[in-house]
């Protein structure tokens, strides 16, 4: 990695002046740092990334969950209303069938 291509500068360098042998040895450690940042970059994002889609699955989840909940709550009152209307209806015919019985028994 990094370390062999160090090596290699300073091998195919060692002709030229202690300087100039410094300038490249710094550059290629600014190039490493340099390099060793943009992976740390990447690794962060990634990471951000992975947290915001586990917050937007949380989200879905509770959304869902809170519209089953809401369809079951509708689902349950209709259930209650229907009965009531039910109940109403057979209330309505034995008053009906009550009063018919009654005028039969008059009219004899």
């Amino acid at each position: 990695g990094d370390e062999t291509r160090l090596m290699m500068t300073m091998t195919t360098t060692m002709a030229n002046s202690p300087s100039q042998l410094l300038q490249e040895y710094l550059g290629e450690a600014q190039a490493a740092a340099v390099r060793l940042q943009a992976e740390e970059l990447a690794r962060l994002e990634a990471s951000a990334r992975a947290e915001r889609a586990r917050e937007e699955r949380k989200l879905k989840a509770r959304r869902e969950r809170e519209h089953r909940q809401q369809t079951r709550a509708a689902t349950v009152l209709q259930g209650r209303v229907r009965v009531r209307h039910a109940q109403v209806v057979v209330g309505e015919r034995r008053e009906r069938r009550d009063a018919e019985i009654e005028r039969k028994r008059l009219a004899k």
